[in-house]
C-alpha cells in the first residue's frame, strides 16, 4: 500500500478548488490527512485475516517485504499487505 497518510488526490483538487473560489488556501487541507493519530493499517490486515507487514519506512526494506508478500500470495492464494509510507508530495 502507498501510505502517504493523506487523500493526496483530493487535497490537490480542494486546493485547485479553494483559488477558484478565493477560499484560504491553508483550510483546503481539512478533512484530507489520515494522521494524528496514523492508523496503524498492519492491525487492520489482521482483523481481516491477511498476511501484513507494518509500516516500512526505510526505503532498504521495501523490497524485501513485498518479496515475502508475493511469495506468501504465491503460495497460498491469500491476500497480503505491505504498508509503505511515503511523503505525500
Amino acid at each position: 500500500m502507498f501510505n502517504n497518510r493523506a487523500y493526496y488526490n483530493d487535497w490537490e483538487h480542494q486546493e485547485r478548488l479553494a483559488r477558484q473560489r478565493g477560499t484560504p488556501l491553508e483550510r483546503a487541507h481539512i478533512g484530507m490527512e489520515i494522521d494524528n493519530p496514523a492508523p496503524d493499517f498492519a492491525t487492520l490486515a489482521r482483523s481481516f485475516s491477511l498476511a501484513r507487514r507494518g509500516a516500512d519506512y526505510r526505503p532498504a526494506d521495501i523490497e524485501k517485504a513485498v518479496q515475502r508478500a508475493a511469495e506468501y500470495v504465491q503460495s497460498t492464494g491469500k491476500p497480503a499487505l505491505v504498508d509503505v509510507v511515503c511523503q505525500p508530495k
